[in-house]
């Protein structure tokens, strides 16, 4: 949208970041997770009749596809160490 344009070009004079490197490492990677994703949740409509259990499985599907690609395309290695240390925090409170 016009603000995100407007938000890269004050980071661009406020931190120097690039306009291309905001469009090559967060837009389109965002891209790719949003329609990869979007387009597995599309599978159960052409092969289930419409019910509940379509829904959950579109939902599941959907999510499970956004939350890989997500940890495959968008996160660094800090990130994704970040996250790491959260989810055994998590588990070893619950041990």
């Amino acid at each position: 949208s016009l603000c995100a344009w407007g938000r890269v070009a004050f980071a661009q004079k406020l931190v120097k970041m690039s306009a291309m490197y905001w469009l090559f490492r967060i837009f389109l990677p965002i891209c790719v997770v949003l329609l990869v994703s979007g387009a597995v949740g599309l599978i159960p409509q052409y092969v289930m009749p419409a019910s509940f259990i379509r829904l959950c499985c579109s939902s599941a599907m959907t999510e499970s596809m956004f939350l890989v690609l997500t940890w495959v395309i968008l996160l660094d290695k800090e990130e994704k160490a970040f996250v790491t240390q959260k989810i055994q925090k998590v588990l070893r409170r619950k041990a």
